[in-house]
């Protein structure tokens, strides 16, 4: 067994760290508005219920705008980061426009045109925009050489556009 003699005294010269009482104090003083926050933060965040989060005004993102020939129909597709809202526009002569809510671009190279006029096609060309404001969308300006009938299509974050060839 050890003796007593041995055994390291607790005298504040063994201490590897040395502090005075003002020193302790001012960190005391520092460190008291953190710890009341840690603790009202922990009692909140223990007694407040779950809420799901309405994520209908979250911007989501265009990662593609193509174009694809099928032996009945024409068809321009936009893929996106999830579903979205939408709505078409045909109010101008052999201009459809597909309106996508709440979206951006964020891909500078997929914001170019599609000049699609050399397939034989009723579509001419296809035309990406980005609307900025209070409530950003795309616009995807389809211009069609003659008037055809068009189906729309939405199939989770895939939506399209078939023309009748």
């Amino acid at each position: 067994m050890k003796s007593p003699e041995n055994k390291p005294e607790n005298k504040p010269e063994n201490c590897p760290i040395r502090l005075d009482h003002a020193s302790v104090r001012a960190m005391k003083k520092l460190l008291q508005p953190w710890f009341a926050l840690l603790l009202f933060l922990s009692f909140t965040l223990a007694t407040a219920p779950a809420q799901a989060e309405d994520l209908t005004n979250e911007k989501r993102n265009v990662e593609w705008v193509g174009f694809k020939q099928f032996q009945e129909v024409s068809r321009v597709f936009v893929r996106t980061t999830e579903a979205v809202k939408y709505r078409v526009d045909t109010s101008r002569p052999l201009t459809v426009v597909l309106i996508i809510e709440n979206t951006a671009i964020p891909i500078k190279n997929n914001q170019r045109a599609l000049p699609v006029k050399f397939f034989d096609s009723p579509v001419y060309k296809i035309i990406p925009k980005v609307i900025e404001g209070p409530s950003p969308s795309t616009h995807i300006e389809i211009q069609l050489r003659r008037a055809v009938k068009f189906n729309q299509v939405q199939k989770e974050n895939l939506l399209a556009l078939d023309f009748t060839r």
